[in-house]
């Protein structure tokens, strides 16, 4: 294998040579610098030229490959686990060495193997919560998003963002800049807008402890699968209830809406039988109109709450309020229908219509978009613990999910209040 690797060496010095000595040939000839070559260089020499570089990059993969699988022969023969430089491997853009890496780690948890683990995290070089668990594979990782955002409807509106570190946003203040109408060689009047106090996007996590006993272990057809599968779920309804009814940080979304855009339902026996059509107009009306228009803007309420209002109806014609689609019957069809030509989405975590008392708000309308996800990056990790509950043949798997999130509109957002 040695001599494979010399030998592919010496070929691409050969190739680095005459392409070195053509550059130099026709620097030399034309007194055009090397930088001036693609631009300038007749075409069958420029070709000539491409042909060899495409030669070096085919050499230099081999050599990497090659170089790969001696460090792997002399691993293997001192009995270790083999070393998959799975960095590498996706840095160039490569998918063998992630996808081996996943196969490790599943073997790993279902061993129960940290000595695996351990190699494997130094493996990776990457910073974990844990200190006996390697990095959880990308594909786990896309997993378990994937899963979340299915399950979870506020993301599905929400504006999702991937960062690196805690950062802050300035938002927009009251004051606008100054305008001017100007005449010819006149100044305009310098004026600054106003910020609002910026937001900071911090780092909070969401996690869940699940037990996976032998008998699992070792009968279990989907494995470690079914049990991400499991556990992204309980993160991503955990997620969005905190989304909406958290009342600290990170702050929710109903924590968020100001008195003046709260909408006092008709009735005040705190039910869904007191919120009547001409609230849900004042509500519509209470977001301010330049956000009306946005294609996030919707109604955000539980499926008992749609119910309600779709059987109620203007007190003068007796016409219902909610309008399906012109062009379908949504008995026939299936299609939504719109509050004054506005959408909306169900979310179970609104307050629920059967339990609604005085003070909640069962229904939100606004631009979501504006409400902004900050996922960490590498932020989801697995941790496994063999030994707390050793004696009773059982091992805790503690899933985790790093985020925030933030209004960064409240203005835009109302509500009608019990």
């Amino acid at each position: 294998m040695a001599e494979n690797i010399n030998e592919l060496l010496e070929t691409r010095n050969r190739l680095t040579g005459e392409l070195r000595s053509m550059l130099d040939a026709w620097e030399e000839k034309t007194s055009n610098a090397t930088s001036e070559f693609d631009r300038k260089a007749c075409g069958e020499l420029r070709e000539k030229c491409s042909k060899l570089e495409v030669d070096l990059d085919k050499l230099e993969a081999k050599i990497d490959l090659e170089g790969r699988k001696a460090r792997l022969a002399k691993t293997e023969a001192r009995g270790q686990e083999p070393v998959i430089d799975t960095r590498g491997a996706m840095n160039r853009g490569g998918v063998d060495g992630e996808k081996a890496y996943a196969e490790r780690y599943a073997k790993a948890m279902a061993n129960f193997d940290l000595g695996a683990l351990t190699r494997m995290r130094d493996e990776r070089a990457t910073t974990t919560t844990g200190t006996s668990n390697a990095p959880i594979p990308l594909e786990y990782q896309n997993r378990i998003i994937t899963k979340i955002r299915e399950a979870t409807v506020m993301r599905q509106l929400c504006t999702v963002r991937n960062v690196g570190a805690d950062q802050r946003i300035f938002v927009e203040g009251s004051t606008l800049p100054t305008a001017y109408k100007v005449s010819e060689n006149s100044d305009i009047t310098e004026s600054d807008p106003s910020f609002a106090a910026p937001i900071a996007v911090a780092d909070y996590i969401w996690g869940v402890n699940m037990s996976w006993s032998k008998a699992y272990r070792q009968d279990a057809v989907a494995g470690i699968e079914w049990l991400m599968d499991r556990g992204s779920l309980a993160l991503a309804l955990k997620l969005e209830d905190e989304m909406i009814n958290s009342a600290s940080a990170p702050t929710g979304l109903l924590a968020t809406i100001q008195a003046g855009q709260k909408v006092p339902a008709t009735g005040s026996a705190g039910t869904i039988a007191d919120i009547g059509a001409d609230d849900v107009i004042d509500l519509y009306f209470k977001c301010p109109p330049q956000y009306r228009t946005d294609p996030s803007c919707r109604f955000l309420l539980q499926d008992g709450l749609l119910k309600a209002l779709r059987k109620l109806k203007y007190s003068g014609s007796g016409e219902y309020i909610w309008k399906p689609s012109e062009r379908y019957s949504d008995i026939r069809d299936g299609i939504p229908g719109t509050l004054f030509s506005a959408a909306y989405s169900i979310c179970q975590s609104m307050p629920a219509p059967t339990t609604a008392s005085v003070g909640s708000q069962p229904i939100v309308f606004g631009p979501f978009r504006y409400i902004e996800c900050y996922d960490r990056d590498s932020g989801v990790d697995m941790i496994l613990d063999p030994y707390t509950n050793a004696q009773a043949l059982r091992t805790r798997v503690i899933m985790s999910f790093r985020t925030d999130f933030v209004n960064t509109m409240p203005d835009a957002f109302a509500s009608i209040v019990l």
